[in-house]
């Protein structure tokens, strides 16, 4: 199989455990120092979001 590209997820590990047995996609882990981060939601905020996505 060849593959252009690549792509760069952060995702928990139970949403990719059957692609990654599939063997469809692969993962790695974060070094230590890098798994505690704040992260930032970026959005419009003239667009109209669910009750869910606001929280």
């Amino acid at each position: 199989m060849f593959m252009i590209g690549m792509g760069v997820f952060m995702l928990p590990r139970s949403s990719i455990a059957k692609a990654q047995e599939a063997g469809i996609i692969a993962s790695h882990r974060l070094p230590e120092e890098y798994r505690d981060l704040q992260v930032w939601f970026v959005h419009r905020h003239e667009l109209i979001y669910s009750s869910a996505l606001s929280r």
